[in-house]
């Protein structure tokens, strides 16, 4: 049974993760709205599109703060720590990663001025695979970084990564 000390930790606990989302919901509509109006003036739609993209991983990150810190305050026994430590870092490395992920769309915008020299009905081709394949590489690296925080020895994943990338080079 919880002593009355562990229900006050417990409620501490409670109430900082509903802090962290209602910071979550005043960053969106204070925050990322101030963005958004910024970005319309100007005469890009780049900042407009980046600025939609990272607007979820923004979002997320609340959560993520907001676990964190409730778990501080619980001040868990070593076994339940051992298993959240892991995990609050590979929500940490999920947000940086879909953040990079969700901004491979937006600045494929480079991509399409590089791949016009090759013609317009091959541009579109050519972008389809770099931002696929973008995102493709952005995806394994992310989850390499989360198996290793998990302690999945990543090394044989390369390298297995590695003997793929030179059977799909030499297919090719």
């Amino acid at each position: 049974m919880l002593e009355l000390w562990d229900w006050k930790k417990l409620l501490l606990a409670s109430f900082i993760f509903i802090f962290a989302l209602l910071l979550r919901k005043l960053f969106a509509r204070v925050v990322l709205k101030q963005l958004k109006k910024f970005a319309a003036t100007t005469e890009s739609a780049l900042d407009n599109n980046i600025i939609a993209a990272l607007e979820s991983p923004f979002k997320f990150i609340f959560i993520v703060v907001g676990f964190y810190l409730a778990t501080l305050v619980l001040n868990l026994p070593a076994d339940i720590d051992e298993i959240l430590t892991p995990l609050i870092r590979s929500l940490v490395a999920f947000t940086l990663f879909w953040a990079f992920f969700s901004c491979v769309e937006p600045l494929s915008v480079f991509i399409d001025k590089l791949t016009l020299k090759f013609g317009t009905e091959l541009t579109v081709a050519l972008k389809n695979f770099f931002v696929k394949g973008l995102k493709i590489f952005i995806a394994l690296i992310g989850l390499t970084a989360i198996l290793n925080e998990w302690g999945i020895n990543v090394i044989g994943l390369l390298a297995s990564m590695t003997l793929v990338g030179a059977a799909v080079a030499l297919a090719a």
